[in-house]
């Protein structure tokens, strides 16, 4: 049987992660025998990919939460390892893929760093070699209203300024998505207003994509947070169906 991938995205060191991929993986293996696909569970390989300001400093194993564990009874404890991917320390060669992915990676990777403006830069020069013009755009305005969000102290003309070096039609796009920001109270630096502006890119991207949005899947949007709205921009280019929204939803609860 071909292995499942977890993969889980962390902008800051969560000490119960080991207990958060644990539920997702139980959630995976009761669907499995819910939909009847045989009497053996696939495994599943847990992996965070983590960029916040600090390293990882988080416990590799669900034992790590644990008191000290006798060794009479270390066979009755349930116990697993994930693998973690901290961006923070990538240097350029590890970045590698196709230029979406490769995009991604460096955004996260470098989004708290202080070079970050040339980090921009070269994310760019990557995004260019999108071949589908218009995807290209898509992810490029995810892209540039992820970094406003996520980086406050970063002003729309430094994004400007940079973009202009590397595509002027990028930086007129740029200035666009700046003016749509503004409209909606994105630039005042209130929590309340950068929580609506996140669900309503993600609404927005999602009837691109699939062409409507189901009111449950639209209510059930408005119930995740910051960082559980991220991941669904993030990953929009890979969802191949609306009803592929449901995983995100159950990692939530």
């Amino acid at each position: 049987m071909v292995p499942y991938f977890l993969f889980e995205h962390k902008s800051y060191p969560y000490q119960k992660i080991t207990l958060q991929l644990l539920k997702y993986m139980i959630k995976i293996w009761e669907l499995k025998f819910k939909q009847g696909q045989g009497d053996k569970l696939p495994l599943i390989i847990p992996l965070v990919i983590y960029h916040g300001q600090t390293e990882w400093n988080i416990g590799l194993k669900l034992s790590d939460l644990l008191e000290n564990i006798p060794e009479a009874v270390k066979k009755y404890v349930p116990d697993y390892q994930y693998l973690p991917y901290d961006l923070s320390n990538y240097d350029d060669e590890k970045i590698k893929g196709g230029a979406k992915l490769r995009v991604f990676l460096e955004i996260l990777r470098s989004i708290f760093r202080e070079d970050f403006v040339e980090c921009f830069k070269r994310a760019l020069i990557v995004l260019e070699e999108l071949e589908e013009k218009e995807t290209g755009m898509e992810y490029f305005e995810t892209i540039v209203r992820y970094i406003m969000n996520a980086k406050e102290n970063l002003s729309v003309y430094d994004l400007q300024r940079a973009t202009e070096e590397i595509s002027s039609e990028r930086s007129e796009e740029l200035m666009t998505i700046a003016e749509k920001l503004k409209e909606e109270g994105r630039q005042e630096g209130r929590q309340e207003g950068r929580q609506e502006g996140m669900i309503e890119l993600v609404e927005k991207q999602l009837i691109s994509k699939f062409k409507s949005l189901p009111k449950d899947k639209r209510e059930k949007l408005r119930q995740l947070d910051k960082t559980e709205l991220e991941v669904i921009a993030t990953k929009l280019f890979e969802m191949e169906t609306i009803e592929e929204l449901e995983e995100y939803f159950d990692k939530s609860k």
